[in-house]
């Protein structure tokens, strides 16, 4: 008789993405979000912070740099004279969505390790959705009139605004 154990079966899962890839995609958007930005004519100093976040956002994506570079890419766009509609604050809401969804994923696998492009899906299928309802209400926006609102526009938005926050309570409390 061998006092040996039984080996742990091996799983077989096929092949995968590095890790590693994942802060090189995040390092990408996070680059890309502050290139969007070079049209705005922002001081030096500025766009050497955007980008030093975004190289440490993809170095440490498990730190407060993702936030941070979020964070001060939305002070630099709302700050920048223009039309709340423009390109470049169009372009920043998917780069930035796009940086915090990798973020999040980024900081829980290591580099190390071996991603599936199957695990990927579902947060991917959420980005388009989140995204095509934020895209749904900038068109919203765009043809609403740009004058004093009516009463029954307002009404009608802060009812609008009190069931998404209603329907988001619902979709995040429900059992499972």
């Amino acid at each position: 008789m061998s006092s040996q154990p039984n080996p742990a079966p091996i799983l077989e899962l096929g092949r995968g993405l590095p890790g590693w890839v994942l802060r090189l995609t995040l390092l990408l958007v996070g680059c890309a979000a502050a290139v969007a930005l070079l049209d705005d004519r922002l001081i030096l100093i500025v766009q050497l912070i955007l980008f030093a976040l975004a190289v440490v956002t993809a170095a440490v994506p498990a730190s407060p740099a993702p936030a941070m570079f979020i964070g001060v890419v939305a002070i630099v766009v709302a700050l920048t004279p223009g039309d709340p509609l423009r390109p470049t604050v169009l372009l920043e809401i998917p780069l930035l969505h796009l940086v915090h969804i990798m973020a999040s994923i980024a900081a829980l696998v290591p580099r190390r390790a071996i991603i599936r492009p199957a695990a990927l899906i579902k947060p991917a299928r959420r980005f388009l959705f989140v995204q095509i309802a934020v895209f749904a209400i900038v068109g919203l926006a765009e043809i609403l009139p740009t004058s004093q609102n009516s009463t029954v526009v307002e009404l009608a938005g802060i009812c609008a605004v009190a069931g998404l926050v209603l329907l988001a309570i619902r979709l995040l409390t429900r059992a499972k």
